[in-house]
C-alpha cells in the first residue's frame, strides 16, 4: 500500500464505528429466527448453571450475558478459566450446565478446546461468533451469528456491540418475551454516531494525559472494560476499568488527582455512585448513560 492510499489513522475503525445501525438492523431482523430456536431448544433442556467462555473483547460481551443470565432468567452463572480444561487437563462434571463461548472470529483454538471438552464432559454448548463457518461453530452443538460483517480494524468495535445484542435476543427467546422492544436500538446508535464532531472535541481535551480510569458497575461494567481495552489498543494510554465498590475501597490510589475518570451509570439509577466515585478518585471527564 502505498502512502497515497494509506487510510488516516483510526478511518478504518471509525468506519466500522458508523457501520453499527445497520449492524443492528440486520441483526434484529434476520437474526430473531435462530434466536428464538435455540431459546426453544435451552427451554428443554433447562440447565441449571450457565457457564461463559471468551477472550478480551468477547470476553466482556460475556461478562454482560451473565449478568443477563443471573438478573433474568434467575440462574447463577461465572466465567469459565479455559486453562482449567485445556493446560490442566481437568474433567469436571457438567451435566445440566450450559457453556457458552462468544469469540469474534470462531478461531481460537482454546476455546474451541474448550467447548468440544465441555460436551465431552456432558455440557450443552453454544457458539456466539461472527462466523458461522468457523471451528468454533462447528465444534457447538448451538451457534448464534452476531451478523456484523467483515471487521478490518484491529480494535473490534462493532462486532463487540453486535455480540451484546445477539446475546440479549437469546435471553429474550429463553424467556419467551417479545424481542421488539429493542427496535429502537438502530436509531439510538445512529443519533450517538451523530455526535462524533462533540466526542473528537472532548477527546482532543485529553490528548496529554497518561493514564484514564473508567467506572462501571452491573450491566454497564463491561462496557467499561471494553472502554479501557479501546484505549490500551488503540492511543497508547493506560487504562483501566474497576467497579465503583472497588474503586472506594481499593482504586484510588490508582488514580492522580489529574487523572481523568468516566463514569458509565445505570439509566434507572437515581444514585449517582458512578459521579461520586469518579470525583473521588480523579478528575471527571464525562458521564455516559446506559
Amino acid at each position: 500500500m502505498t502512502t497515497s492510499t494509506r487510510p488516516e489513522p483510526g478511518a478504518l475503525m471509525a468506519a466500522e464505528i458508523a457501520e453499527q445501525p445497520a449492524v443492528f438492523e440486520r441483526v434484529l431482523r434476520d437474526g430473531l429466527a435462530d434466536a428464538a430456536e435455540v431459546g426453544r431448544v435451552l427451554r428443554e433442556r433447562a440447565p441449571r448453571f450457565v457457564m461463559f467462555a471468551g477472550r478480551g473483547t468477547s470476553d466482556h460481551a460475556a461478562l454482560y450475558a451473565k449478568y443477563l443470565v443471573e438478573v433474568r432468567l434467575g440462574l447463577p452463572a461465572g466465567l469459565a478459566s479455559p486453562s482449567t480444561l485445556t493446560a490442566y487437563g481437568s474433567r469436571p462434571d457438567l451435566r445440566d450446565v450450559l457453556l457458552v463461548a462468544v469469540s469474534q472470529s470462531g478461531g481460537s483454538p482454546d476455546l474451541v478446546e474448550t467447548v468440544s471438552v465441555a460436551r465431552a464432559c456432558g455440557a450443552h454448548t453454544l457458539a456466539v461468533t461472527n462466523a458461522p463457518e468457523s471451528d468454533l461453530a462447528r465444534a457447538a452443538e448451538l451457534h448464534l451469528d452476531v451478523r456484523a460483517g467483515a471487521e478490518s480494524a484491529v480494535a473490534a468495535t462493532k462486532s463487540y456491540t453486535a455480540e451484546l445484542l445477539t446475546l440479549w435476543l437469546a435471553v429474550q427467546a429463553v424467556l419467551g418475551e417479545d424481542p421488539s422492544v429493542a427496535d429502537a436500538v438502530p436509531a439510538a446508535a445512529a443519533a450517538l454516531v451523530e455526535r462524533g464532531d462533540e466526542v473528537a472535541a472532548l477527546a482532543a481535551r485529553y490528548r496529554f494525559t497518561d493514564r484514564i480510569v473508567l467506572t462501571g458497575r452491573g450491566y454497564s461494567f463491561p462496557t467499561a472494560l471494553e472502554g479501557a481495552l479501546k484505549l490500551m489498543e488503540t492511543s497508547c494510554r493506560r487504562a483501566w476499568a474497576r467497579s465503583r465498590c472497588v474503586l472506594c475501597s481499593s482504586g484510588c490510589a490508582s488514580a492522580a488527582p489529574t487523572s481523568p475518570c468516566s463514569a458509565a451509570p445505570r439509566r434507572s439509577s437515581s444514585r449517582p455512585w458512578g459521579w461520586t466515585s469518579a470525583t473521588r478518585c480523579g478528575r471527571i471527564s464525562r458521564r455516559w448513560s446506559t
